[in-house]
């Protein structure tokens, strides 16, 4: 498992402009970014677009990191 570099909580229209350019920069990888979001249907688009870890706690965001 790799670890957890950057965390987000909430992957909205900022979280996502935020994560997307971090990847496209190759600041981190994808498998280094965990980003929580309530929105199943949300964290499902980011993971599939990004290939990022998603969550709905933001506690395990905030330990991860």
């Amino acid at each position: 498992m790799t670890k957890i570099k950057f965390g987000t909580i909430g992957g909205g229209v900022m979280g996502e402009a935020l994560l997307s350019r971090l990847i496209a920069q190759k600041v981190y990888l994808p498998s280094e970014i965990l980003v929580s979001d309530p929105q199943p249907q949300r964290r499902e688009f980011l993971t599939e677009t990004y290939g990022i870890g998603t969550t709905a706690s933001n506690l395990e965001v905030a330990t991860a990191t």
